[in-house]
């Protein structure tokens, strides 16, 4: 008998639950007519293991616009909950890519492509912001 109880089992997905997560975490939504081969599973047993991950509250389907003629398609997306499950490492990369860009172009260098970037989202804010008539709008 299990010790894990029925409310731990449903959060504890198995290795092909985990990989549908990585595929719907790297590659963006899919159908599940997507997930299948590349699970190399059948279509069926995709089905069953995104069940049991709906079940886990661990993704969602979402309806996109149908292509063309025919009915919209569904595609699975991951919750807040399986997002959390994976490390977000934007901190670490940011801060090596500014001591790398310091390495290469020196302090000066860094002071640069700030300056850059600030020019160019001002830039962009005051084009998304001059048709607007109020300052209501613009906020």
């Amino acid at each position: 008998m299990s010790s894990i109880s029925p409310s731990t089992e449903k959060k504890s997905p198995g290795a092909t639950a985990e990989r549908i997560l990585f595929l719907l975490k790297t590659r963006g939504p899919l159908k599940t007519a997507d997930l299948a081969p590349l699970l190399k599973v059948s279509q069926e047993a995709a089905r069953q293991q995104l069940q049991k991950l709906v079940d886990s509250e661990l993704i969602v389907g979402q309806l996109m616009p149908a292509q063309g003629a025919g009915r919209p398609s569904q595609k699975w997306v991951l919750t807040e909950l399986a997002q959390a499950r994976f490390p977000d490492t934007h901190a670490n990369l940011t801060l090596q890519l500014i001591d790398s860009i310091r390495a290469v172009y020196g302090a000066d260098g860094v002071e640069r492509i700030v300056s850059d970037m600030e020019r160019a989202n001002s830039a962009e804010y005051l084009s998304v912001c001059a048709p607007l008539p109020t300052l209501e709008q613009r906020v």
